[in-house]
């Protein structure tokens, strides 16, 4: 039994020293010394170089609203709406043109807003541009082709 424990004792206290040896900087020490903890020194051109490579092996990722040609023709038709309902009460263009910003966050100068105007005048608009744009956005659309076309040979 005292020798289970005698040898225990060795195998356990790291190389025979029962206590700490306190070293101060720039003391040579006999054997290799645990640290207590970690001492990090950061490499910024290593660190850059990796974040690189990292961003360049990720391939771009296109999602495909299906919802996105509905909810287009329903805003579209809610302009119509507006500019329709704007005509029978009479309202200033300049009043249309500010609401029409404010509610919809569109930019309309004046070219474009009568242009509107005379879409609006017409009749079953709503069901033509329904129409168009579901048949437009049915097609899955690149919004940026430059980067579609720089991101093509990744892999899409």
């Amino acid at each position: 039994m005292l020798a289970l424990v005698v040898s225990l004792v060795f195998i356990i206290v790291p190389k025979g020293v029962l206590t700490q040896t306190e070293y101060s900087l720039g003391d040579v020490v006999p054997r290799d010394i645990k640290a207590p903890h970690d001492l990090l020194i950061p490499d910024e051109d290593l660190t850059e170089q990796k974040r690189n490579e990292a961003q360049q092996a990720v391939v771009n990722l296109y999602d495909y609203d299906p919802t996105a040609g509905k909810a287009i023709a329903e805003q579209v038709s809610q302009i119509l709406t507006s500019l329709q309902k704007a005509n029978a009460q009479e309202i200033p263009v300049s009043q249309q043109i500010a609401e029409l910003e404010s509610s919809f966050g569109i930019k309309v100068d004046l070219k474009d807003f009568h242009a509107l105007q005379q879409l609006a005048a017409k009749k079953d608009i709503h069901r033509t541009v329904s129409q168009i744009t579901s048949q437009l956005y049915r097609t899955k659309i690149s919004g940026n082709l430059k980067l579609f076309e720089a991101d093509r040979p990744k892999g899409v």
